[in-house]
């Protein structure tokens, strides 16, 4: 059976109704900005939030119909987020995990994806450089081949890019890049803690 659809996107500026801030000890926890449409004979508001502390971006749409009363949250999730989650988790512990065993666990969590090595790789690539760019070490650093118990050749090529390696020896740069890697994690390892006071801010 063939199914024919015709697409397409409408772009329309809409004032924004509400923009929120939500401190903790004078920290940003969260952020949101909200606006109104008309659709299918409803009014229905549209919400976008993000949360720094852990970069997650959620969309809202609810109606405060009483007769028809909606509401959809949508969690905007990206294969670098859920790539990076598990590289963290890995350096927190300080371990390290196979491409096979990573690839597993993304195709795992992302249904109906089918990701490969080469995939993952361009992924592990975008993380890295915007690692070196804050000033920390490349974090695939954790993410190993099975067969040669080292990165990836895309890897060590980054890291002569970033002008980080002089290409001599592979395996004594990783031992020491994996070192400044489970260093800074260590570091970070609890950092975060949950907000005791929550305080709302209107901007």
């Amino acid at each position: 059976m063939n199914v024919y659809a015709e697409l397409w996107i409408e772009i329309e500026k809409k004032p924004l109704t509400n923009i929120r801030t939500y401190r903790s000890d004078n920290r940003i926890i969260a952020q949101s900005a909200e606006f109104d449409i008309e659709q299918f004979d409803r009014k229905l508001t549209f919400g976008l939030h993000q949360y720094p502390n852990s970069g997650e971006q959620l969309i809202s749409i609810w109606s405060n119909d009483d007769e028809r009363p909606v509401r959809v949250d949508l969690f905007l999730v990206s294969l670098n987020d859920v790539i990076r989650e598990h590289l963290e988790a890995t350096a927190r512990a300080e371990k390290t995990i196979a491409y096979t065993d990573l690839a597993v666990v993304l195709n795992d969590t992302i249904k109906g994806t089918t990701l490969d090595k080469v995939a993952i790789n361009k992924t592990l690539k975008a993380i890295d450089r915007r690692e070196h760019e804050e000033g920390r070490p490349l974090l695939s650093a954790v993410v190993l081949s099975s067969e040669s118990n080292l990165p990836s050749q895309e890897f060590f090529d980054l890291a002569q890019e970033l002008g980080i390696y002089d290409g001599v020896n592979d395996a004594t740069f990783h031992t020491q890049e994996l070192k400044r890697v489970y260093e800074h994690w260590r570091q970070v390892q609890g950092s975060d803690k949950p907000p005791t006071d929550l305080n709302f801010a209107q901007n």
